[in-house]
């Protein structure tokens, strides 16, 4: 039964990775002198197929995971990144609210932090579990700030998933 984590951890692994490249491409367009509708479509379709891929692992996790801690985390992450995806569909139509993006970044990143602090305390002696975990609370942290931080965030929870789903690691 909880073998059906594995495809789980490749899609939000693919997810991850698919982040990391749309914050390089939003970064290039970001410093362009001149910014077209076009790239800005680009982008959200970007985001929307990596929010949708990692929200698809994390209600993966939700529905085939043992831990509690790890469902609720999930569970939260999930709704959270649904969320963002309404919200860059809505950004695509022109509408865009600050504080409605500000509250579904928030609570992927409250999901988040919980499923991977759960994370740590199941696979504590597994040095590169903790390092990944590092890596996402970094990003998240710093994405606060910047945007080019889901670069670090992203890469990070690419490669713990990819760790998992080689390791065929389940919670």
């Amino acid at each position: 039964m909880y073998a059906r984590l594995r495809p789980y951890h490749l899609i939000g692994a693919i997810g991850g990775f698919l982040t990391v490249l749309t914050a390089i491409i939003s970064l290039a367009v970001s410093t362009s002198y001149y910014i077209s509708a076009e790239w800005v479509i680009i982008v959200n379709m970007l985001l929307i197929g990596s929010n949708g891929l990692i929200a698809t692992y994390f209600f993966g996790a939700f529905s085939a995971s043992r831990d509690s801690l790890i469902k609720v985390g999930s569970l939260i992450a999930g709704i959270g990144l649904g969320f963002n995806v309404l919200i860059s569909i809505l950004q695509m139509a022109g509408v865009y609210v600050f504080v409605l993006a500000l509250l579904g970044a928030l609570v992927m990143m409250a999901g988040v932090v919980i499923a991977c602090i759960k994370f740590i305390m199941l696979f504590q002696r597994d040095a590169f579990v903790v390092v990944f975990c590092v890596f996402i609370f970094l990003g998240l942290l710093l994405s606060l700030f910047w945007t080019w931080a889901s670069l670090i965030s992203g890469a990070g929870l690419g490669a713990l998933l990819i760790y998992f789903y080689v390791h065929n690691i389940t919670y």
